[in-house]
């Protein structure tokens, strides 16, 4: 994790929040292995954005 304090932190911040945003709506794409391992990926990055 970076210190908070990092000037690269915020606009990485951005970028995962705008990669996270365009990619839930894939989750329920209807395909078993994206919709299997996109939620997985999706959940892993709600639960590091909450640690943030």
């Amino acid at each position: 994790m970076l210190p908070a304090d990092d000037g690269r932190r915020p606009r990485l911040t951005a970028a995962a929040e705008a990669q996270l945003k365009a990619a839930l709506p894939q989750v329920i794409a209807g395909d078993f292995v994206s919709d299997h391992w996109l939620a997985t990926f999706a959940v892993l990055a709600l639960d590091a954005a909450d640690s943030v």
